[in-house]
């Protein structure tokens, strides 16, 4: 096993004292404020109301989808619980219904009154 021995430079710094007065004389670092944001163009707030139509069309399409599809799953299962004549897929589609179509009915019908 071999080892390669690295070296390593120790650099000797300079320091030299500062005097308080010539520190007060030095001109520092020009602190100026960083640059605000731009003003909106006209475009820009054209595109934001775009963008905000655009996500309440899709936020009322969802949760329409979401109900129909709810109620789709619900007369699905009624077709399978008066195939099956039993007592389980009665109750499933009883849990069903109570569970999930009643929460998302009543959030849809909620919307409209507020």
């Amino acid at each position: 096993m071999t080892s390669s021995a690295t070296s390593s430079t120790v650099h000797q710094l300079k320091v030299e004292e500062i005097h308080e007065d010539a520190r007060r004389k030095r001109p520092g670092p020009e602190l100026t404020p960083p640059p605000g944001p731009a003003a909106p163009t006209k475009s820009d707030q054209t595109l934001e109301v775009v963008i905000a139509a655009f996500a309440a069309l899709g936020y009322a399409l969802s949760a329409r989808g979401l109900l129909l599809l709810s109620l789709v799953g619900a007369f699905f299962l009624a077709n399978k619980a008066i195939d099956n004549l039993s007592f389980s897929a009665l109750a499933v589609l009883i849990s069903y219904c109570l569970l999930t179509v009643i929460p998302v009915t009543y959030l849809e019908i909620r919307k409209y009154r507020e």
